[in-house]
């Protein structure tokens, strides 16, 4: 049986290095932290060694619902931050996800 449940978007992992080109202080992800740096200056978008590293911080969610949610709740702030970053005070510093009963996004705005 092939479900949708735990599938990722074939752009997935390019609009999580989109983001994380665009946070300084990274992602937090449940007491996950992806750096910017190393990271970017490492790796290329297209290398497995990404995904998996994106995987590892995934698989810290043990709920297949709440990963799920994470990963639409990272399309959509990936499709958000895009709009965002045509505004003055568009940058993000860094991005935290942490999951209660539903996804909660803190973003804080450079200053």
């Amino acid at each position: 049986m092939d479900g949708s449940l735990g599938r990722l978007p074939k752009s997935f992992y390019s609009r999580v290095w989109y983001l994380l080109e665009r946070t300084p202080g990274g992602i937090t992800l449940d007491g996950f932290h992806l750096t910017q740096h190393p990271t970017l200056s490492d790796l290329t978008v297209e290398e497995m060694d990404f995904a998996l590293i994106v995987e590892d911080m995934l698989s810290a969610i043990g709920d297949p619902i709440h990963r799920q949610i994470i990963v639409e709740v990272c399309l959509s702030f990936c499709s958000q931050l895009k709009f965002v970053l045509g505004h003055p005070l568009g940058v993000v510093r860094r991005i935290t996800m942490v999951m209660f009963t539903l996804p909660f996004s803190l973003v804080e705005p450079l200053t």
